[in-house]
């Protein structure tokens, strides 16, 4: 989809593939207003192509977005896929948020740390800083991150694979946010094998009870 009529050169072709369910009908649904804010950026039309399937997990229970990266790449003809899933994610005891690979084009997106409101503007307005800081080869803005997400604080941290790490820092609303995000995705035969101890301890103290605020 693009955003206007203009006959200037199209720009690159960024991917959502999206988990089925709510991750599949947010993609759809920003992925126009997207196509238009990144055109507005760089002054050249874009087209954000969306596909929906889960990619699957491995024995660990973690997502191999770098080894399925290059596959989605090549099989859709997409410069950068930003991969939104429902699956909840934590990194020494922090909700991750989106894990980043500059060397392959790619990043993912854990919808569950968003929480359970304003979902929409805050992917919209997160996948933008990724696409952006990807296609001018540069790691994510900390500040423009932060303010995506409300102004919630964001640790950065470059994992093993060379990929960067981006969490939310632990604060008391942080196991009532991502249980409600959780809770929005409604499907517990995807959530279990990913839970970790973290989830547990939440949903056994009664965290869940609390409303999200976010």
């Amino acid at each position: 989809m693009t955003t206007d009529g203009r006959n200037d050169p199209p720009g690159p072709v960024p991917g959502l593939q999206a988990d089925p369910g709510v991750p599949a009908r947010l993609a759809a649904r920003i992925a126009e207003d997207l196509a238009a804010q990144l055109s507005r950026a760089t002054d050249r039309p874009w087209r954000v192509d969306v596909s929906a399937g889960e990619l699957p997990l491995g024995p660990d229970g973690r997502i191999p977005l770098l080894t399925s990266a290059p596959r989605l790449l090549e099989e859709h003809g997409w410069e950068y896929v930003v991969y939104l899933t429902d699956l909840p994610r934590y990194l020494e005891g922090r909700p991750l948020l989106s894990e980043v690979s500059a060397d392959a084009h790619a990043a993912l997106i854990s919808l569950p740390s968003l929480g359970a409101l304003r979902v929409a503007g805050r992917t919209r307005a997160l996948v933008v800083e990724l696409i952006d800081a990807a296609s001018a080869a540069r790691s994510p803005d900390a500040a423009a991150i932060e303010s995506a997400l409300g102004g919630a604080a964001v640790h950065q941290e470059l994992a093993e694979e060379e990929s960067l790490t981006l969490t939310a820092r632990a604060d008391r609303l942080t196991a009532p946010r991502m249980l409600a995000g959780m809770l929005r995705s409604n499907r517990p035969g995807r959530l279990l094998p990913a839970m970790t101890g973290c989830i547990a301890v939440a949903v056994a103290s009664g965290a869940w009870t609390t409303p999200p605020r976010w």
